[in-house]
């Protein structure tokens, strides 16, 4: 873990200003996240954090409870080493939005907070896109002093500097408070362009390099559609801040260098809203010779066997492509942009370039049948050189369009708490049909489907990770 080794002192009670021991505050940051499926995923927000704060002139540490072998324990025992005036949780997601096989991961933050409480009288606060998503529930649940909603590299910095200082905070972009049963937040800031490449915490980075996952990293950030499903757009802003390629490349370069990292994933929202940055991105990896694997989402649209093969060149191991359906009918039920031959050619286009394919497909959405159903079937199967992930039903959030149409729908209520996982299945097609039909496509070693032999699948890349394997692994049941 990191850890700042100046002089341990004593901080402040809540609502009281800290003993300092020089400028600046002492900051935990506690990335609560532990699911390791598919692959552990390094807390790269907390990064963008720590830049913000020690920019501040405030001193930072991270915990990060997907490390720990005892979360609690260990968590409560360095907050009374460390001693922090403040301490920042991070809450990635809520659940694993699988309707097959829920797995909640709200518990994992109420153990935080109380691991935190039992060791110090700091403030918390809560954040990350979990949170954001649920900012009432999760301060109830937790019983945390405060959260922020929204981008919060400037507003925590500023929470910090007044909470030291004993000033209130209340009026910052974001800020979410429960007094008793009564809620109140703030409108959250506009999302801003953070550091182009924060600086990494080491001893993080490293272990999770050893643990076999791709090193993750930004291009760009917010998301232009409007998927009915989805959370980006509110999460991340509509208008996309995308880094220079020359600088996204550096940024690889250093790490490479430094690290050993030769397998990276591109955690934007879409890698090719702007069609034209892959191939200058892939054209600085080519500039600087770099050995180095990486992948990212796509949509499909644009994406020729040429352009694949440009992108292939530079390391690109394999297209992640959100289609979630074949059929556009249901496509555009789901607010997708392109065609279900865009998506279609696509694969053909990586498979003539002998690039991996990826395709996401959620059955049973809004505008689902019968007849539609078969047709995204239909055509997947005639596409035998992808690997297909498979979910059934759309996990509903709040805010989205999915959710209005829910309500309207009678399938939740206005006011209804969606923060325990509920999920829309159309109701013009069989719940029993679609169960088997993926039954019957989960015995194709190609098709991951949730809630069919998932477990033991997870063992495997387990095996595949203690044995040195390193990177994403789905390209290994590519046919």
């Amino acid at each position: 873990m990191a850890r700042d080794t100046d002089a341990l002192r004593t901080g402040g009670r809540r609502g009281e200003p800290a003993v300092r021991d020089g400028d600046g505050a002492r900051v935990l940051l506690v990335s609560a996240n532990r699911e390791k499926a598919p692959h552990p995923v390094y807390p790269l927000a907390l990064d963008y954090l720590r830049e913000s704060l020690q920019t501040a002139g405030h001193r930072c540490a991270v915990f990060d409870c997907g490390l720990a072998e005892n979360p609690a324990g260990e968590l409560e025992a360095y907050v009374r080493r460390w001693m922090p005036d403040l301490v920042g949780i991070s809450i990635r997601n809520v659940d694993n939005s699988d309707s097959s096989r829920p797995k909640l991961y709200v518990p994992d933050a109420v153990e935080a907070v109380a691991a935190v409480r039992r060791a110090s009288e700091a403030r918390i606060v809560l954040g990350g896109s979990g949170f954001s998503l649920f900012p009432h529930e999760l301060l109830s649940a937790t019983g945390a002093d405060m959260g922020v909603v929204g981008p919060g590299e400037s507003v925590l910095s500023e929470i910090v500097s007044r909470t030291v200082a004993g000033e209130d905070p209340s009026g910052l972009p974001g800020l979410a408070r429960l007094d008793g049963d009564l809620f109140a937040a703030t409108p959250p800031a506009p999302p801003a362009r953070p550091p182009a490449a924060p600086g990494r915490d080491e001893g993080l980075l490293r272990r999770y390099w050893a643990a076999g996952g791709p090193v993750n990293m930004l291009t760009s950030r917010g998301c232009p559609n409007r998927c009915v499903y989805c959370t980006y757009p509110m999460l991340d802003g509509p208008a996309a801040w995308a880094r220079d390629p020359a600088d996204a490349a550096d940024e690889i370069a250093a790490l490479n260098a430094r690290f050993g990292v030769d397998s990276f994933f591109i955690a934007d929202s879409i890698f090719n809203a702007d069609p034209l940055r892959p191939r200058m991105f892939a054209g600085e990896l080519l500039r600087r010779k770099l050995k180095v694997r990486w992948t990212a989402f796509f949509s499909p649209a644009g994406m020729t066997a040429d352009a694949a093969a440009a992108l292939k060149a530079s390391g690109l191991e394999g297209v992640e492509l959100g289609a979630e359906s074949l059929c556009d009918v249901t496509l555009r039920a789901y607010g997708k942009f392109f065609s279900a031959a865009d998506a279609v050619k696509c694969v053909q286009a990586c498979a003539a370039a002998d690039l991996p394919c990826l395709v996401y497909l959620i059955l049973g959405g809004p505008g689902e049948t019968e007849e539609t159903l078969r047709e995204t079937l239909s055509r997947a199967l005639e596409l035998p050189r992808a690997v297909f992930t498979v979910f059934c039903g759309m996990r509903i959030y709040p805010g989205t369009p999915l959710h209005g149409l829910a309500v309207r729908e009678g399938i939740v209520s206005e006011g209804e708490s969606l923060l325990e996982p509920k999920f829309y299945f159309s109701p013009a097609l069989s719940r029993g049909l679609l169960e088997a039909r993926c039954a019957e496509l989960s015995r194709r070693p190609n098709w991951l489907i949730a809630g069919h032999g998932m477990e033991a699948r997870e063992k495997m890349a387990a095996l595949f990770r203690a044995s040195g394997a390193k990177g994403s692994l789905w390209h290994l049941l590519r046919p």
